[in-house]
């Protein structure tokens, strides 16, 4: 089982990896994320199983936080294809990381 999460994780980080919308590999990568849980469980470890919790509730909240960018990022650019992002920083300068 632990063999076959692992495939999981690449084959679901791959599939996210080539979409050509930023917000379609965001229902795709728990995948990746589920399989880790997965392999995390199966190890059948107390400290494994206490892992995967927390990066459950981390997952909840990245995963919403995401989505909240990528709505910030389509109100400011009305696109959410990756090939028409090259150079947004520049277009939107609330997103530089450190602009002055």
């Amino acid at each position: 089982m632990i063999t076959l999460a692992i495939i999981g994780i690449i084959y679901g980080a791959l599939v996210a990896m080539v979409q050509p919308d930023v917000k379609r590999p965001l229902p795709i990568h728990p995948v990746s994320h589920m399989d880790s849980w997965c392999s995390a469980c199966f190890r059948l470890q107390n400290w494994a199983c206490k892992g995967a919790l927390y990066q459950m509730l981390n997952h909840g909240v990245s995963t919403g936080a995401l989505f909240l960018f990528v709505g910030f990022i389509y109100e400011r650019r009305h696109t959410r294809m990756i090939s028409d992002s090259v150079g947004w920083p520049r277009r939107c300068p609330g997103f530089q990381p450190f602009s002055s």
